[in-house]
């Protein structure tokens, strides 16, 4: 190899040097751009998921008292089902207590239908009284408010999760 072929191959070897030295350059220049848009969008991710926490937490919270809101009206129209079975049971004996009356009738026991009459009277009077007493307890109003809220609740809910249907 002669002189000139010698620097021949160097100058081709600074010139590639070169290429390679701007090719490391760009190639930094494009990670460090990525990893600026990573952050970028790490950083939206985090923004959207701050705003979208406290609002999905407050929906919940409002769940959780429109559930104990509904438990309670349950737990009161069971009671409510307990008197009317009740109710139900003294129209049983108030029926048999009629019978009694009108045997009594027949047999001309006065002072015996008398006494029954009172005890009917008494019996039902009572029976129907209570039973009132807890059906005129329960809060319809409340009922009703508390069936709106849990329908304003899960409105939001099902809207939300209605966009990410394909």
């Amino acid at each position: 190899m002669n002189e000139l072929e010698l620097r021949e191959h160097l100058d081709a070897l600074k010139q590639s040097n070169r290429e390679q030295a701007d090719y490391a350059k760009k190639a930094f220049i494009m990670s460090m751009i990525s990893a600026v848009c990573t952050v970028c969008i790490l950083v939206a991710v985090l923004v959207c998921l701050g705003s979208i926490m406290p609002k999905v937490d407050r929906i919940a919270q409002e769940a959780d008292a429109i559930v104990a809101d509904l438990n309670t009206l349950i737990a009161d129209a069971g009671t409510t089902v307990g008197n009317v079975n009740r109710v139900v049971t003294d129209a049983g004996t108030t029926i048999g207590n009629l019978n009694r009356i009108t045997s009594d009738i027949v047999n001309n026991d006065v002072d015996g239908m008398l006494k029954n009459i009172n005890t009917l009277v008494s019996d039902t009077t009572a029976g129907v009284n209570g039973t009132m007493d807890k059906l005129n307890s329960i809060d319809f109003e409340q009922l009703n408010t508390a069936i709106k809220d849990l329908a304003d609740v899960i409105q939001p809910l099902a809207d939300f999760f209605g966009r990410f249907r394909l």
